[in-house]
C-alpha cells in the first residue's frame, strides 16, 4: 500500500498534463516507489527490530491498518503522510536501551537517504539520457529516507524522536540537525 501511495505522489503531475504518462512510466514510477518504500520503511523497522534482539527483548512489526489507509487518502492529496505501523517491543528495557533501538531506525534512513542523495549529486552533470533513470531512483530514495528519518525524529510520542532525545539530547539535536541540513541541500537540488 505504501508502494502504491508513493507512486500515486509521483504519478499525478504526469498523469495532470505535465508530460504523457505511458504504462512503462507508470510501471517505471511504481518499481522505484517500491525500492523507496524497501529502503525507508521496512529498512528502518527492521533496524529497530534488530538491535531490539540484539539486547534479548521480543521485537515484532504491527501493522496499523488505518495508518495504511490515510496514507493512501493523503497520496491523493499529493503528500503521503504514513503510519504503516511500528515494532513493538517487549522485556526489560530502559531509557539508554529505548533510545538505541529508536535511533537505529532513523540512523538507517540517513545512511539510505545520505547515499542515493550524494550519489545523485555526484551524477547529476551525466547526459540527461544516461542521469534519467538512475537519477528518478535515486531521488526518490533519498527523497522518502530523508522525510522518514526527519519525520521520525520530531520528539513527540510515538514517534522515535521521542525517545531519542530523552535517552539524549545532543545526539538528537546533531542527528536533527543533520537531516535538515540534508534536506535543504536536496530540495534545493531538485
Amino acid at each position: 500500500m505504501l508502494t502504491i501511495a508513493f507512486a500515486l505522489v509521483w504519478i499525478q503531475p504526469l498523469f495532470f498534463g505535465i508530460r504523457d504518462l505511458t504504462t512503462q512510466v507508470a510501471l517505471i514510477i511504481v518499481s522505484f516507489s517500491f525500492i523507496a518504500v524497501v529502503t525507508g520503511f521496512l529498512m528502518h523497522e527492521i533496524a529497530h527490530k534488530i538491535v531490539a534482539v540484539r539486547y534479548g527483548m521480543w521485537a515484532e512489526f504491527r501493522a496499523s491498518k488505518q495508518g495504511l489507509l490515510f496514507a493512501l487518502v493523503t497520496a491523493l492529496v499529493g503528500i503521503v503522510l504514513a503510519a504503516p505501523g511500528a515494532v513493538m517491543i517487549s522485556g526489560s528495557v530502559d531509557t539508554r536501551r529505548n533510545g538505541k533501538i529508536s535511533v537505529a531506525g532513523p540512523l538507517t534512513n540517513l545512511g539510505f537517504g545520505g547515499v542515493a542523495m550524494a550519489l545523485s549529486l555526484y551524477l547529476y552533470p551525466l547526459s540527461r539520457s544516461e542521469f534519467d533513470l538512475l537519477g528518478l531512483l535515486l531521488v526518490q530514495i533519498a527523497n522518502v529516507n530523508l522525510i522518514l528519518g526527519t519525520f521520525n525524529l520530531i520528539p513527540i510520542p510515538p514517534l522515535d524522536g521521542s525517545k531519542v532525545w530523552r535517552w539524549n539530547k545532543p545526539l538528537w539535536i546533531g542527528l536533527f540537525m543533520v537531516f535538515i541540513g540534508l534536506l535543504a541541500v536536496f530540495f534545493g537540488f531538485i
